[in-house]
């Protein structure tokens, strides 16, 4: 097992499956708001990587990554990233 550090966008560019033992998205707003605190606060101290738990996945064959821990932030990464390129897209003139 390695740990390999990826930046957020990469993640977009990755195919996860969640699998059915899973549990399902349960994050409150505490949650969340804790998580995008910790990275706006990172942000505002210069130019270092900032990391988040691990995310453990287990290659598959068909080039996909079974989420075996890390779920929760996965999810809510994603959710942040989606709605951050909608209002950048909204925000671009045609």
């Amino acid at each position: 097992m390695s740990l390999v550090p990826k930046p957020f966008h990469e993640l977009l560019k990755m195919h996860f499956i969640i699998p059915p033992y899973q549990r399902g998205y349960r994050w409150t707003e505490h949650e969340v708001t804790a998580l995008l605190d910790d990275i706006y606060e990172f942000s505002t101290e210069g130019n270092k990587s900032y990391c988040i738990q691990p995310l453990a996945v287990k290659d598959r064959e068909d080039g996909s990554f079974e989420v075996v821990d890390g779920q929760q932030r996965l999810t809510t990464i994603y959710i942040f990233m989606k709605i951050a390129s909608q209002e950048i897209r909204s925000a671009t003139p045609p």
